[in-house]
């Protein structure tokens, strides 16, 4: 077992040896004491924290309303698409030769041409005036 009197010897050597003191520090210690200037440094870092937390909770709150209107609106592309989708299928079977023949067939009556039943004009056929006042003027008279 070692004597304390061996003990700082061996300290001291270790100290001389590789530089670092190990022994207890004996002097007066500052007081523990907080100031009023520390309560108020404190207390102001305790409010900035406060409003920096706020700041973050309220943008929070503004991203999750962007996003959710965000959202909302993507619903109702993709629901404006699918009715975009619907009417150009609509659209493409109603202009369809075949089936705008045979509405022209079952609901005017309408049939194709055949001999003796159409009627080629030739430049002695045009009228004099102006053609689309004369076609207008038959459409609404």
């Amino acid at each position: 077992m070692m004597t304390a009197q061996q003990w700082n010897q061996q300290q001291r050597s270790y100290n001389r040896n590789y530089g670092i003191d190990v022994t207890p520090k004996t002097g007066s210690h500052k007081s523990s004491e907080i100031t009023a200037a520390d309560k108020k440094r404190m207390i102001m870092l305790v409010l900035v924290i406060g409003l920096i937390c706020i700041g973050m909770v309220i943008s929070s709150a503004f991203v999750a309303s962007v996003t959710y209107q965000n959202n909302q609106l993507k619903a109702s592309n993709e629901a404006l698409q699918s009715e975009v989708d619907t009417l150009q299928t609509k659209l493409d079977g109603a202009t369809n030769t075949s089936t705008i023949a045979v509405k022209a067939s079952k609901s005017l009556g309408m049939i194709y041409p055949s001999g003796k039943k159409y009627v080629q004009l030739t430049t002695a056929d045009t009228p004099k005036d102006n053609f689309a006042g004369l076609l207008k003027k038959q459409a609404f008279d």
